[in-house]
């Protein structure tokens, strides 16, 4: 089996160089590549500051995981250039083929499910398109998924260090992880042994505070920021519940219990979870993102519908 997943850990990347530089970097990869090009001559960030924590007025927010990978690859690549800002993103990705296998076969015990998923997952359309890029996104998912497979198997300090690290990869993964935690911490429940599972879980959900605390000290702009952006913060939300309340003819007792943060924010939740489970979003059109969207099919190949 180790050298079937070499095998397709050659073809993952091999397939993913040809036309690497085709198109400019876009906005955000301009940003990452080249403040991780600063940092690695300079010391300094684009805006003269030395080695910092909280990268701001570049987007996306504050990917200082990515960027201080960026700045590593730079002093050892050949050249500065399109194809070199995007390929130590595909090189990295290319361990999915081996982090998915051991993450299914240490749920399910099986090496043909597990390399099968693997297959499905690191050649689907989007994957393809979104590890071919410099982003923050390809470099969270390794780390997200690496952070799991530790938990599970009881690696905690290097499952905690990993998840850390996709905490100020990908901003999106932010509220993930939390609940990821202690799901993965529920999945090892036993209960013969609660006496040991509990001070684990404590320990867990300390580092989830530890967590959501640094960020009040690294980047408290951007967390304020992503704060508001939550639907049961959002200005939005709020706007639209005041809206739906103005324009209704029904009593305003009723009004409160149908029309209020919650229940908007429950529709919110509702729809993106419908939209996620769409077979023209998964098998057809993709993301709807210029960024996310691979443009030319949906998140996996037609035929992997079989598998749906």
């Amino acid at each position: 089996m180790k050298n079937i997943l070499i095998i397709f850990t050659f073809i993952f990347i091999l397939i993913r160089l040809p036309f690497l530089d085709q198109i400019f970097l876009l906005h955000d990869e301009r940003d990452i590549a080249y403040s991780g090009y600063s940092i690695a001559q300079t010391g300094k960030d684009l805006y003269g500051k030395s080695m910092p924590l909280n990268f701001e007025g570049i987007s996306p927010s504050n990917p200082m995981v990515a960027i201080y990978y960026s700045a590593f690859w730079s002093l050892f690549l050949p050249g500065h250039s399109v194809f070199y800002a995007r390929l130590p993103y595909v090189l990295i990705s290319s361990l999915l083929i081996w982090i998915i296998y051991e993450l299914i076969f240490h749920i399910t015990g099986n090496k043909k499910k597990a390399l099968l998923t693997s297959v499905l997952f690191c050649f689907s359309p989007w994957i393809f398109h979104i590890t071919r890029l410099a982003l923050d996104i390809p470099l969270a998912i390794v780390l997200l998924l690496g952070g799991t497979l530790c938990l599970l198997k009881q690696k905690r300090i290097l499952a905690y260090i990993l998840l850390f690290l996709t905490f100020y990869s990908y901003q999106g993964f932010r509220l993930l992880i939390p609940f990821l935690v202690v799901y993965l911490e529920a999945y090892h429940i036993n209960i013969k042994s609660v006496k040991s599972w509990l001070p684990r879980l404590l320990i867990s959900i300390v580092f989830i505070f530890v967590l959501f605390g640094s960020t009040f000290i690294i980047d408290p702009q951007t967390t304020k920021g992503r704060f508001s952006e939550i639907i049961f913060f959002s200005v939005d939300n709020v706007k639209e519940v005041i809206f739906r309340r103005n324009s209704t003819t029904v009593s305003p007792i009723i009004s409160k219990i149908f029309d209020n943060k919650i229940t908007t924010a429950l529709d919110y939740m509702l729809t993106n979870l419908i939209k996620g489970q769409d077979l023209m979003y998964l098998f057809k059109t993709g993301d709807y993102s210029a960024i996310n969207g691979s443009t030319a099919s949906g998140q996996f190949i037609f035929i992997f519908i079989a598998f749906y």
